[in-house]
């Protein structure tokens, strides 16, 4: 069997409180294979967002190990934890994060720059994705004067310019109508079918249905982990479709 691309072993967070520990995490043993689509669940207070952090080394657990693609990441240094972010691990969130000031173009170029990229290919790796995403002639305006969806494919094609092996997705349709939300999801069925993992936290139902496999967490523990095979329909397979097109 090869190795997992995730592999958590008895990871655990506690927070103090002054002098209370607060436990978000306990005892999260948890694999995931490289090419999964896997769906975190939980309400809200479950300790989904805190592994999210974990997962993307925004956090470190107060115990237990963590393996990132055969590499041991929980005591890395905070600069160290950024080149893997950098390198292997792409972030799409609920209210987009795009810097306003910035037009598309230069916020997809950004993960580009800080990986040491010159400007000539920062720009054309970018423009390739805003192609990929169908916003090519969105290229040079401001979020401001795009759609929801359109900020949301935006961030996706910041997620993905630096071609990491996984994307975390925090509530990626939560600020979206439903059938933009539809698209995205197709999005990233296309995207996982060309070989990406991804992972979505959610507390939507239908959501999570377009994953793979959905582990569910409560109390900060995994009370269940299932899998599923769900096809795509109507408008996520044309979006489906984009996703998989080549850069």
């Amino acid at each position: 069997m090869s190795a997992p691309l995730i592999l958590l072993d008895g990871v655990g967070k506690t927070y103090l409180l002054g002098v209370r520990p607060l436990t978000v995490l306990a005892d999260v043993s948890l694999r995931i294979a490289a090419g999964e689509l896997v769906a975190i669940m939980g309400p809200s207070g479950s300790g989904k967002t805190t592994l999210l952090n974990i997962l993307g080394c925004l956090d470190r657990p107060s115990a237990g190990h963590y393996r990132l693609a055969g590499e041991g990441v929980e005591g890395l240094s905070a600069g160290a934890a950024a080149t893997v972010r950098n390198r292997r691990i792409g972030f799409v969130f609920q209210g987009f994060h795009l810097l306003p000031r910035l037009t598309a173009l230069a916020n997809v170029e950004l993960p580009l720059l800080y990986a040491g990229l010159g400007a000539r290919e920062r720009r054309r790796r970018a423009w390739a994705m805003l192609r990929r995403m169908q916003l090519a002639d969105r290229a040079q305006h401001l979020p401001g004067a795009l759609s929801g969806g359109q900020q949301q494919r935006v961030a996706i094609a910041r997620a993905l310019v630096n071609r990491p092996s996984l994307i975390l997705a925090d509530e990626p349709t939560g600020a979206l109508d439903r059938e933009t939300g539809r698209e995205i999801l197709g999005l990233f069925r296309g995207l996982n079918e060309d070989g990406v993992t991804v992972i979505l936290v959610t507390h939507d139902q239908a959501v999570a249905a377009a994953a793979r496999r959905t582990i569910r967490l409560e109390d900060g523990r995994i009370v269940a982990d299932m899998a599923s095979t769900v096809p795509a329909t109507g408008a996520g397979e044309q979006a489906a479709a984009v996703g998989r097109r080549a850069p």
